[in-house]
């Protein structure tokens, strides 16, 4: 009976150590990509006459907004898209990496106006220490950040939005 008592002791100390002690491999826990502390912030707005589209898109490193406003002009109904959620940390990995910022702040764009029959376009970011934005009407387009823009349209879809803004 006393070796019984000894070997159930013996055994749940065993399996407690082993509960408590952490694997090399365990990573369940661990976050798998680093974190930006970096400065990362965007707001593209797009507007359009006749009040057809009023659409703004922010990531901030904490939260995302979407509003979106369709009008169905008698058609069909107008689409409203109003969400907010935290910010992923791939979204803010994914921009931060492939935004080239002196490329951005090389467009001087300020042809957007009063988008009485055509659109706006109107991005604003910021990222570490830089800060940049252009007004655009729909002729104007960015090749040199265009995967970059891709990847904004993609995250538009992403975060529940239809339609992304078209661009040239």
């Amino acid at each position: 009976m006393r070796n019984a008592i000894r070997f159930i002791l013996a055994s749940c100390s065993i399996l407690v150590i082993g509960a408590c002690s952490k694997s090399s491999d365990d990573s369940s826990f661990l976050i798998d990509e680093p974190i930006i502390v970096a400065n990362f912030d965007l707001e593209y707005s797009y507007t359009c006459g006749w009040y057809s589209r009023a659409d703004t898109f922010q990531i901030k490193a904490d939260s995302v907004h979407l509003y979106q406003m369709v009008k169905g002009f008698g058609i069909g109904q107008d689409t409203i898209i109003d969400t907010s959620f935290g910010t992923p940390i791939s979204w803010l990995n994914a921009l931060y990496a492939s935004l080239d910022m002196s490329a951005f702040q090389s467009y001087t764009y300020n042809s957007g106006g009063l988008p009485y029959d055509g659109c706006n376009h109107h991005l604003i970011i910021s990222k570490d220490n830089g800060n940049h934005s252009v007004l655009m009407n729909s002729n104007d387009s960015l090749p040199l950040i265009e995967q970059f823009m891709n990847q904004v349209d993609s995250l538009w879809i992403e975060a529940g939005g239809i339609l992304p803004p078209e661009r040239n």
